[in-house]
């Protein structure tokens, strides 16, 4: 099971360690109410006990509180902070179930707020309270499944109330925020809108069971090889400066390594073991770890092996979540397109400017630990 931390107490760092969190956003009218409801006897028949966050917007929308009457950006601020404080006291609360396995169930996260507010404001919020992306990205939550607004793909199904107020071109314009605002996380999955809802459903269930490794944690991913693109294609992306090193094996099909992320600055750390079990897919166990943690494995690493540095590009293409890794800051003149699946045949939906594609999932020469040897 893939295991996060937060950084928010050392109580709930304990808490968080054995408990997982999973966000599940998107824009309105995406079924997201709908799924949750289902979702609760679906992971209790696999032995998984499910614990939910509320969304607090719609509570406190309901209350009268709108952010047209209250200003956007002291709603967004007291929501951010009452969805941290609802998140870690579910956590120190669910830590005393006897339950094997349990998982937190975000209904919404910390940076949908993003999606709300213009780029000044949300830059001045984060200002205003100490915060930075990376800290409400990524370092609490294990996943980000994304259901997408019916207004993109089913629409003869989007339906207004009491609560959601946009029209269809409002719901898409927050929809695409919203992508944009999880952009970046680690994992970060979309749920479109290609089947009927029931499949829909079903698919988000496949994607929080991948996640939880049931049965087993597995990485199932293909790789491209490409001529470096021309940038402006990837604007609207998210990047990240990436250095990773790998550690002394003392098993010879495991594969571990420690990973700075890096982003304007803020940097999160990891620990990862990995281990074949076939074409593009491998057990795949990681979880979050202190800076310290990771100068000290930094100068425990395998000094036979170069230091990996690259730059990645996260972005989004007709639903699919893809990382292109920029290997310049090694020397090197050379891109390569990741991306993840739930399913080793679900079909990839490459970018059309993308240049010079050559497929090389199956080319040991093109993964990180094959590149740190030469």
């Amino acid at each position: 099971m893939l295991r996060f931390r937060s950084e928010v107490s050392k109580e709930v760092l304990v808490t968080q360690k054995s408990i997982p969190a999973i966000v599940i956003t998107g824009g309105p009218c995406g079924g997201k109410t709908s799924a949750l409801a289902w979702l609760k006897d679906k992971l209790l028949d696999y032995g998984i006990y499910p614990v939910f966050s509320q969304e607090l917007a719609r509570v406190y929308i309901g209350a009268g509180l709108h952010p047209a009457l209250v200003g956007s950006v002291p709603f967004q601020t007291t929501l951010v902070r009452a969805t941290i404080s609802q998140e870690e006291h579910l956590l120190k609360l669910a830590a005393n179930l006897t339950q094997d396995t349990v998982v937190l169930i975000c209904d919404r996260g910390r940076m949908d707020t993003k999606g709300y507010l213009t780029p000044h404001e949300f830059n001045r919020m984060l200002s205003h309270n100490g915060w930075n992306e990376p800290m409400l990205r990524d370092r609490f939550y294990q996943a980000v499944l994304h259901m997408v607004t019916a207004a993109d793909g089913a629409e003869q199904f989007y339906v207004a109330d009491s609560e959601r107020y946009e029209s269809l071109d409002e719901a898409r314009l927050i929809d695409q925020k919203t992508q944009v605002a999880w952009c970046g996380h680690p994992h970060f999955r979309l749920i479109d809108n290609s089947t009927d809802f029931e499949g829909k459903k079903h698919r988000l269930l496949k994607e929080i069971l991948h996640v939880l490794g049931v049965p087993i944690p597995l990485e199932i991913e293909r790789k491209f090889k490409i001529k470096r693109p021309d940038w402006h294609h990837l604007s609207g992306a998210t990047k990240f400066e990436i250095e990773q090193v790998y550690l002394t094996r003392t098993d010879a099909d495991v594969e571990e390594r420690v990973r700075r992320r890096s982003q304007e600055g803020q940097a999160i750390y990891f620990r990862t073991l990995k281990r074949a079990r076939g074409s593009g897919i491998r057990e795949e166990r990681e979880w979050q770890i202190s800076e310290s943690e990771y100068h000290t494995a930094f100068e425990q690493r395998d000094r036979n092996l170069r230091v990996i540095r690259k730059d990645r590009w996260c972005f989004v293409h007709n639903y699919q979540y893809f990382e292109l890794d920029d290997f310049t800051p090694m020397g090197e003149d050379s891109c390569v397109l990741e991306i993840e699946l739930t399913d080793r045949n679900d079909v990839v939906s490459l970018p059309n400017w993308l240049r010079s594609v050559e497929e090389v999932t199956d080319n040991p020469a093109y993964s990180n630990y094959e590149r740190a040897r030469t």
